[in-house]
């Protein structure tokens, strides 16, 4: 049978768009996307989405400074990307495809039409050369693959060239051929088309032509529409959309909803009868699986989605997407999963088609009790939005209407429905009704808000409530009654042990059992074993066996025989369980963050999710039902229908990288965005200026542009980590300095990390005069200044000791000369003088001459002590205190070792003359009767004192008076190595001890 035969349109009941409502999302300009117009999308090799197109702001009419850019989109963030900038500048991008290493053609128009090789990790673009400008205009059409090839049309004047563009991104022509008749520019609308045998070539300005490989023409496709002269109502005729199913190029030509088909055996191009959309917006995608959709939007924005297959064309979802009819651009990884929808309003939308595998119903309402009616036909209750029909064959749903008195109303909270004869008893808020199924007549039985609901026997059901009583309600008589006081207790499910002997409550300070004989109610806690309190559920196992739900996440098993509890789950994210369905060794736990099956047999769980096709998380108390290989779990928003055995988790495969880095450049003075992946996969770190120390960055991961629920956390050198919630980009405003390691990783639903952590050492840079090393260079710095200083200062102070040393020494050369003078000369002159006058008998002149010659040896011995050479220091110093003590009226006392052996010549002469100035200081200023001199040897060197018993001084004024006489002394001692030490008080006396060694 021919393909063509088996092309059905299979139009679906209008509830179909209800219960197979679309997550639909839209992305505009508040989300960062700044093209105005979207012609061209295509994801790279990590799954992120890129976008080109124009913007209203550059034009070439318009005079600004804003340049056309790339943006990237990874599910939550828009990069904006610039283009190479040329003059005049790039004001449109119409294509970008991927190759197959993963870089990109991008074809962008100024004036003239470029073609460039783009690398989406480095951003580097590179221009490719396509044909001599001064021939004439040189234009592109969109990059093609025919059997592992890449084929592009260019165009010089009127001749067109198809060429291979090979991996180094060179154009290999392979055949050209000319189109005279007409003026005509290649553009994006440009299609080829490849066969075995010829291609086809066209677009909106020239025929639909048919060539072989050698560029020979064999067929041009109704070129009178092309015709200046042709009538307004005369559409040209060209392709605008081409898709293929199975080995089969269908086509919707322009401006037509008749479907066509390329015959390739008579070359020729047919309508199909059988399929045509009702609205003229009609557009095609295919995904790299071989999926198909066809897209058609109506004048009013309404967009309808249809599958194709050898068998059909489906009419998948129909609804209002669009607040107008606008130009659209299409593109999936995957149609099974999700569509991405590019306009020309300024808008990106993202459509998520429902799993195959889970089906969802009743989007956006509130799940509470699910009850089979017939085969595939159940009857649903909802939280606040009433009660529905659903078949789970045909995907219809419709609203079951309840009527009481003649008037509708929407129940709410029903928390279960129980068959009797041709009715189901429920709830109704704070009422027990009766629902006839056929007709929805109902009667309300008012007493308490109800919790939860369940027979007891054929005439008996029982209800919980919120701080009032566990209550009985009889079916025969109508009537409330009371059976237990639970007025501290909110009782939020019951259930019935199989021999009726006891009812089990769950409630949130523990589990109420009731016993139906004794009318005996107690309530089993912590104490009884029982690990959690919070229960919210609990149903029948076997027997007296039950399975309880805890707000923490446990999974209890309780022996109503025994009283004894045994956990036999425990929740890794202690999310709350609200309905439990068992299948085999399996436990199909709904909880609040997602449905797990528990392995009993071998301790093991999985977890789906939303990613899976789940409508929510979040699962709904009391909705839950298992029938043969069938089961439905309610969620707070919507319903979900699947078969176990069907079911299999969704892994992410994906890796957590950094797409960019804004920081301040202190080049340039300004915050600047770094968005190349190569850079910063080689720089590995941030650096961060002392002038500013604000940061941003972006990171994502790939393969989830989806947004399946993954949230993020990051740390500072392993302190606690801090949530950042779905937030993909992170900023600091003024970061601390000093060196950090920044950790970021990313978490699926149920806490677990995917892929590696994020890790990026920070360096922050102080200003140079508040870093460790400029205060090590200062304090080098001081060191060296201060041990210069010191240098100086000893240095000077030698060269003061020299020369006060050479002053003394002078001194002494001096006073020896002086001595030596008086001696030799005036001595013997006097010493003549006083002869001749003997001889002459002048008394009186021979008296003075001896006084005088007397008073010149005194000198002479003043000046030069002869006593030291010829006697020794030792006995100098003795005689010198010897004369004195004759001299004086003092009286001296000594006490000396012999020191002659431990100085030299001049020391002993500088040692000799301390001595002596210190006996004329005596005498001249004490005023002291007594003088004791001691000078006693040590092992290294000796120790001189002088002590009167004057009338003292100060010492301090002394030194504050600058006294020469104290400074020569200390002088001389510290020419001999040694200490001064000074010691006197007025009217005490005076100490004078040298050290020296």
């Amino acid at each position: 049978m021919k393909f063509l035969s088996l092309f059905l349109l299979l139009i679906t009941v209008p509830a179909l768009s209800q219960s197979s409502k679309l997550d639909h999302s839209i992305f505009d300009q508040n989300d960062g996307l700044e093209l105005d117009r979207i012609l061209a999308m295509e994801f790279d090799d990590e799954g992120f989405l890129w976008l080109g197109g124009t913007n209203q702001d550059v034009r070439k009419i318009i005079l600004n400074d804003t340049e056309l850019a790339l943006q990237r989109f990874n599910g939550s963030i828009f990069h904006t990307i610039p283009l190479p900038v040329v003059q005049p500048p790039l004001t449109l991008v119409s294509h970008i495809y991927k190759r197959e290493d993963g870089l990109f053609y991008v074809v962008a128009q100024s004036e003239e039409e470029h073609l460039y090789l783009f690398d989406p990790l480095s951003l580097e673009f590179s221009e490719i050369e396509m044909g001599d400008t001064d021939k004439g205009l040189v234009s592109c059409s969109n990059v093609f693959r025919y059997k592992d090839k890449d084929y592009l049309l260019t165009q010089e004047a009127s001749t067109i060239t198809l060429n291979v563009l090979t991996k180094d991104a060179v154009l290999v022509p392979q055949f050209s051929f000319q189109n005279k008749d007409h003026r005509f520019l290649l553009e994006s609308s440009t299609k080829f088309l490849p066969f075995d045998d010829f291609c086809l070539i066209g677009d909106d300005n020239f025929p639909l032509t048919l060539l072989d490989w050698e560029g020979n023409v064999l067929k041009e496709f109704q070129p009178e529409t092309f015709r200046a002269d042709r009538g307004s109502n005369v559409s040209k005729f060209w392709l605008k959309e081409i898709f293929t199913v199975g080995n089969k190029q269908f086509t919707f030509p322009y401006k037509s909803q008749q479907l066509h088909s390329i015959n390739v055996d008579s070359q020729t191009i047919q309508p199909e009868n059988e399929f045509v959309p009702e609205d003229e917006n009609i557009n095609t995608v295919q995904d790299a699986h071989g999926n198909h959709l066809i897209v058609s939007v109506s004048d009013d924005g309404v967009i309808s989605f249809f599958e194709t297959s050898e068998e059909r064309i489906e009419l998948k979802y129909r609804f209002a997407a669009f607040d107008e009819n606008p130009a659209v651009k299409l593109i999936s990884q995957d149609l099974t999963k999700d569509l991405w929808i590019g306009t020309s309003s300024n808008q990106l939308h993202h459509f998520k088609f429902p799993s195959e595998k889970i089906r969802n119903f009743l989007m956006g309402s509130s799940i509470r009790a699910i009850h089979h009616l017939d085969g595939p036909n159940y009857l649903v209750a909802t939280e606040a939005d009433g009660w529905y029909n659903i078949n789970t064959e045909t995907q219809e749903q419709k609203p079951f209407p309840l009527k009481e008195a003649n008037k509708l109303f929407i129940p709410n909270s029903s928390r279960n429905m129980i068959l009797e004869g041709d009715s189901l008893w429920s709830n109704h808020g704070g009422s027990v009704i009766r629902v006839n199924v056929a007709t929805g007549v109902a009667r309300s039985y008012k007493h308490f808000p109800i919790l939860c609901l369940e027979r007891l026997n054929d005439s008996l059901l029982v209800y919980g409530t919120k701080g009032y009583k566990l209550m009985g309600f009889n079916t025969h008589t109508r009537a409330h009654r009371e059976l237990a006081t639970t007025d501290s207790l909110e009782v939020y499910d019951v259930s019935i042990s199989r021999n009726k002997e006891f009812i089990l409550g769950g409630t949130d300070l523990g589990l109420l059992v009731f016993n139906t004989k004794t009318s005996e109610a107690r309530l089993l806690e912590t104490s009884s074993g029982l690990e959690d309190e919070f229960i919210l559920m609990v149903d029948r196992l076997v027997d007296s066996q039950f399975l309880l739900g805890t707000r923490s996440g446990k999974l209890i098993r309780f022996d109503a025989a025994s009283e004894t509890f045994e956990t036999l789950y425990e929740d890794p994210l202690k999310a709350g369980i609200a309905t439990v369905l068992q299948d085999g060794d399996s436990y199909w736990i709904n909880t609040f963050n997602g449905l797990v099956v528990y392995d009993s047999k071998n301790n093991s769980s999985v977890r789906y999710s939303k990613k899976d096709g789940l409508s929510d998380n979040e699962a709904n108390r009391y909705s839950a039902l298992k029938r043969g290989d069938e089961m439905l779990v309610g969620t707070i928003n919507g319903l979900n229908y699947f078969r176990p055995s069907q079911l299999n988790p969704r892994k992410i495969e994906a890796s957590l990288v950094l797409l960019k880095v804004k920081n301040y450049d202190g080049d340039l003075g300004e915050m600047v965005d770094n968005f190349n992946r190569v850079k910063l996969d080689q720089e590995k770190r941030i650096v961060l200026t002392a002038e500013n120390k604000s940061f941003e960055i972006d990171y994502s991961l790939t393969h989830n542009i989806d947004a399946m629920p993954i949230s993020y956390r990051y740390r500072l050198d392993g302190d606690p980590w801090t949530d950042l919630g779905t937030q993909s980009s992170l900023r600091f405003s003024n970061f601390a300095t000093g060196r950090f390691n920044l950790e970021i990783e990313a978490l699926d639903f149920s806490g677990n990390k995917i892929g590696e952590s994020l890790e990026i050492p920070i360096i922050s840079k102080d200003f140079f005069y508040k870093t460790w090393w400029f205060y090590l260079l200062v304090l080098f710095l001081a060191s060296i200044l201060f041990f210069y200083l010191l240098k100086q200062a000893s240095l000077k102070s030698r060269l003061q000791q020299r020369f006060s040393e050479a002053l003394m020494f002078s001194q002494e050369r001096e006073r020896t000369r002086i001595a030596g003078e008086l001696h030799d000369s005036v001595g013997q002159q006097l010493t003549l003088i006083k002869k001749k006058a003997q001889n002459a008998d002048h008394d009186e002149i021979s008296a003075l001459t001896h006084k005088a010659l007397e008073e010149v040896r005194g000198i002479s011995r003043g000046l030069y002590p002869a006593v030291l050479k010829q006697l020794g220091l030792t006995e100098s110093i003795e005689q010198l205190i010897y004369d004195l003590d004759e001299e004086t009226s003092m009286f001296f006392s000594a006490d000396i070792d012999n020191i002659d052996d431990l100085l030299n010549e001049k020391e002993s002469l500088n040692f000799y003359r301390f001595i002596q100035e210190s006996f004329n200081n005596i005498v001249k200023h004490s005023q002291a009767t007594s003088v004791d001199v001691t000078i006693k040897r040590r092992s290294r060197g000796f120790t001189a004192k002088i002590e009167d018993n004057g009338i003292g001084f100060s010492v301090s004024e002394k030194e504050k008076q600058n006294s020469l006489g104290l400074k020569t002394l200390s002088e001389r001692i510290r020419i001999l190595g040694g200490t001064l030490t000074l010691e006197s008080t007025p009217n005490g006396g005076t100490r004078i001890i040298a050290d020296i060694k």
